[in-house]
């Protein structure tokens, strides 16, 4: 396939063991860039600075307390019990080191298995059943009693009845 090459003519085709040391100097050559790349972009394992407690419980489900402010809480123990094993807490927005917020303040309530409406394919997925809503900074009250009543009629709850 190759042609000779006479003096001061151009060579049009290459034969086939020059274009496989090509090939093979090419393939040592991106290995060798693959594996630079990978080392710099995969992290060196460190150990968490978290509390295991905290990672334990969050493998079981669902966080399982309450962190709200006592104004706000009383809203929440006002339409349901804790005692029947719903929970709630809110979040609020981060902000970063140039003073700049992110995301947005919400408010979550955790329904226990016994109210949820949510499937099993549902709590296999995700093991809880959060519902969670932002709230308007000028109407935190109204957007909590609001979100309250809108949970406890898609759940059909009544907290006066007692369950086991």
């Amino acid at each position: 396939m190759a042609k000779k090459q006479a003096e001061g003519e151009v060579r049009e085709f290459v034969d086939k063991a020059e274009f496989d040391n090509f090939r093979k100097e090419q393939e040592r050559v991106q290995a060798k860039m693959l594996d630079l790349l990978e080392k710099s972009v995969t992290p060196a394992k460190a150990e968490p600075t978290f509390n295991k407690e905290v990672v334990e419980d969050k493998t079981i489900g669902c966080p399982n307390k309450n962190s709200l402010l006592p104004q706000y809480e009383e809203l929440f123990i006002a339409d349901f019990d804790i005692s029947d094993g719903f929970n709630s807490w809110m979040t609020f927005p981060t902000i970063d080191k140039d003073g700049k917020e992110n995301g947005s303040m919400t408010y979550t309530i955790s329904v226990p298995k016994k109210f949820s409406n949510a499937g099993d394919a549902y709590w296999k997925m995700y093991k809880c059943d959060l519902r969670t809503r932002v709230l308007h900074t000028n109407s935190i009250v109204q957007d909590i009693i609001a979100f309250n009543k809108i949970v406890i009629k898609n759940l059909h709850y009544n907290k006066n009845i007692k369950t086991k």
